[in-house]
Formats: C-alpha cells, structure tokens, sequence
C-alpha cells in the first residue's frame, strides 16, 4: 500500500529514478523533434498506471494553503544543539525527501501534459487559455483552421490514455475546502501495485486486472476520492474503487460509489449510480412479490438474495437495510477487495459473515452438482463483476456459467437473475437468453429483459451509462 510510512528510501530511490528516466525520454524525443516516439513512450506508462502512482507521489506531502499550496518547508535543524534528537532529525530527513519526491512527480506529470499538449498542436489545436471558467485547472483550446474553441478537443477520437494526460492540469491543481483543507481533483486514498511482498510501486510495472479470475504478473488497485458535481452546481466527494488501470476522472468504480463529503452518512444509506439502484430496486420489488406468496410458509421465508461482486459494499449494505427478512451470500474473487472494502468504506463487520472470498465460476458449479437443475436456492441473483474499463470478465463469458446461476434460482415466479454487462452487452445477453430457455438440458419458458439507462431517463443512445441483462425461469 502507498503512504508515507510504506515509503522506504528503497522505494522512493526507485520511484524517483524512474520519473526521472521517464523525463530524460521524453525530453530526448521532443528535443528531436520525434513527437510519434514520444506519445508512444508517455502512452505505454500511462497504460502502466503511472498517473495514479505519481499522483501518490505528488499528493503524499503536506501542502501549506497560504503558500500557494508548497509543501510545508522543512525547519532548519542546527546541528550543535543538543536538544534536537535522533528522532528528530530522522523525521525531517524523511520530509526533505518525500518532498524531493513530491517535487520529481510534479515535474514528470507536467512533462507527460506536454507530450499531449505537442500532439493536440499537431491536430491543430493551440491552447489559449491557463484557466478554464468552468474546470479548476482546464485548459482552453482553438483550432487554428475552423475557429473552433472547446476544453476537450477531438476526445472522441483520442483514447483513454491521451485523454488522461490532457486531463493533467485538472488533476495537479490543488484547492482549499471550507475548513482549510488541501483538496484534489482526484485524492489517492489508497494505492496497490502488485501482490503480497511482490509490490512494486513502480511506474514501469505493466498494469493488469485478472485476480482470481485468471493470472495476472501484476495487479493495481486504488481507491480515489473525485470530487464531482451535478447539474445543479453541487459538488460532492466520491469515493470509488478501481482496479485495474484508472483511466481519469470520468472512469466506472468497481462496484459503484460513496459520497465522503457528508461525514455523518452511513455506507448504505444511499445509492449513487443508476446501475446499483436499480440493482436494489429489483431486488426489493422481487422481494416484496416473493411476500405476496399465497403460501403462508414462503411469507414466512426469508429473501436470498447472492451477490456475486462485494465492490466497495455499497449495495450489499443497502439490501441489508431496506431489504426486509433478507437472507445475503456475497461472493468476492479478491481477499484484497474485502479489506479495502472494510477500511475505506466502513463496510460493517457485521456483515463480514456473509462473505466468501472464492472464484465466482467455482462457487456457482459448486452449487450445482452433475446436471440437475438444482432450484429454490436464491429468489434473487446479481452478478456486479466489471473491471475498471466496464468490461465483463472474459473468463466468465460461457454458457456453463451462465446455466449454472439460472439453475440455482428459486421456481418463485419472481425469481430473477440481474447481471451488470458492461460494455459487454450482446456477449452477457446470448448467454443469459440462451440459459433461461435450457436449464440442464430441460427446455423452459424463461425470458430475457435488457434495461438501458437511456431509455429510461432523459438521455441519448450515447450516453448509455447504464445496462442491466435480467431474466427469469418463466415469463415476465
């Protein structure tokens, strides 16, 4: 984990080292006027997770905000007074060189902007303003042919990783909150590269996100505060988790969102992206149909609901609030996910017992012996497992899969199987029409829904934040 006190000279030593060769490359290839090599360099890092570790780097010192937010100057210690101790001067070592090293990832990040900055100019694009009216720290842009002015000029044809460095200016811009505090646009809470003692911190380290749904020789996940604001000029502070590369201040968090700026809120109390709300919102709804039963003993029955996808524990807290008489089985691939979900988001200890951390494939065969069609094992299943890039992880995009959760869902009418597709939406929604309508071998009436955000709220095709893939045994 990133902090201060993770931060050994060995560590520091090597980051240092590799910002400064990461700056020596740039340099040489913008000074001959090899533009082409240069974004390929700064392109190749920043796949790498290099603006998150160096953000660390930046954001890990104290800022003093009457001093346009410099690190806070180190007092000079006189080496002839006895009453300064070992102690002492140890800790004023220490802060003269995170802020060497605050300073190094400073400069790296502005040479990277530079990089995009020089590719944006070959497009035609000349910036014209430091400050954007609306963005702290953005930048304004003019094409030097059409006129055009704009603050995200040609996004829809640059990838994510250019995007991400011309969002650098946001980024590196420090503010001051209403108690004084050193606020970013994105505060690194929380940082990981690599497994166990094999963490490297480094910022040439390729960057994967495979876990125990595959192998993987590196692993990154951080937990990043955003502060964002809504159409009504609010601002709130959003605390997500990613894992995998971060690919800037617009990207999806792992298993949704917190809002930190409200101190006395609880995790669960509410939802904030429309995936996760209308995850619950099924949930519950299936919920109360279930209670409808003319049964006396299925009223008398708790919910099972199993969620495949702890994430940050936003939407598991929030079923165990607000759904009555729930029964939960959580399932989660990646012990480190528990943990930070623990930490950073207050997850309830109490709800510890409801996790399992195992391969999601191997805990659905494992409820599903030979090829009966097992029933009456959960009313409601959610599958919320897409990685940083909204992807669908490709080790789960089979039939057997598939067909193992619609067999383990109760015979209630309306019991539902509600998947969080990602970008991934025609692959998840063959597989689940084609397992609701052959369960083991067995032919059924089953059918398949796919709900998409901008069909049911005041939005365009693109942008279709939102998807999710439901199905049942029988019809709707």
């Amino acid at each position: 984990m990133f902090t201060t006190t993770s931060c050994t000279p060995t560590i520091i030593t090597r980051l240092c080292s590799q910002a400064e060769l990461l700056r020596a490359s740039l340099r040489d290839k913008m000074d001959g006027g090899d533009l082409p090599s240069a974004v390929e360099i700064a392109e190749r890092y920043v796949g790498n997770d290099c603006i998150v570790a160096l953000l660390a780097m930046v954001q890990c010192v104290e800022r003093d905000v009457d001093n346009d937010f410099r690190p806070v100057s180190v007092a000079s210690v006189d080496d002839g007074d006895d009453d300064v101790d070992k102690t002492s001067a140890h800790q004023q070592h220490q802060l003269m060189t995170l802020n060497k090293m605050a300073d190094i990832a400073l400069l790296t990040l502005s040479d990277l902007y530079d990089v995009g900055e020089s590719h944006l100019k070959s497009r035609g694009w000349i910036p014209i303003y430091d400050q954007s009216p609306t963005v702290s720290g953005g930048i304004v842009y003019e094409h030097d042919e059409t006129g055009e002015v704009s603050e995200e000029p040609d996004y829809e044809v640059l990838n994510w990783r250019m995007r991400l460095m011309l969002s650098i200016p946001i980024l590196i811009q420090p503010g001051c909150d209403a108690d004084g505090r050193v606020v970013w646009a994105a505060s690194v809470v929380y940082y990981r590269h690599g497994y166990g003692e094999e963490e490297q911190f480094g910022l040439e380290t390729p960057c994967s996100e495979q876990t125990a749904l595959g192998s993987a020789s590196s692993y990154c996940v951080s937990v990043i505060d955003v502060l964002k604001s809504d159409e009504d000029g609010q601002s709130a502070r959003l605390r997500g988790t990613y894992r995998g590369c971060w690919r800037g201040l617009y990207a999806e968090a792992v298993g949704g969102e917190m809002d930190m700026t409200n101190t006395s809120s609880s995790i669960g109390q509410v939802l904030e992206s429309w995936t996760e709300t209308t995850l619950a919102g099924l949930s519950v709804t299936n919920n109360k149909r279930s209670a409808s039963s003319s049964s006396e003993n299925e009223k008398d029955s708790a919910a099972r609901i199993l969620v495949i996808g702890l994430g940050c524990g936003q939407l598991v807290s929030f079923l165990r609030n607000h759904v009555d008489n729930a029964e939960l089985r959580v399932i989660e691939s990646s012990r480190s996910m528990v943990d930070i979900a623990t930490e950073y988001f207050h997850f309830p200890p109490s709800l510890l017992c409801c996790v399992s951390v195992v391969d999601p494939s191997e805990f659905v065969k494992s409820q599903c012996p030979g090829d009966q069609d097992v029933g009456d094992l959960f009313d409601t299943v959610i599958v919320n497992v897409c990685s940083v890039d909204d992807t669908f992880p490709h080790l789960l995009l089979n039939d057997d899969f598939f067909n193992d959760l619609i067999s383990i869902l109760s015979n209630h009418p309306a019991a539902t199987l509600l998947v969080n597709p990602g970008k991934d939406v025609e692959a998840v929604s063959l597989l689940v029409d084609r397992a609701c309508k052959s369960i083991k071998g067995k032919k059924y009436s089953g059918q398949m829904l796919v709900l998409r955000e901008h069909l049911l709220r005041d939005h365009t095709a693109s942008d279709d934040e939102g998807v999710i893939v439901a199905a049942r045994r029988r019809e709707w």
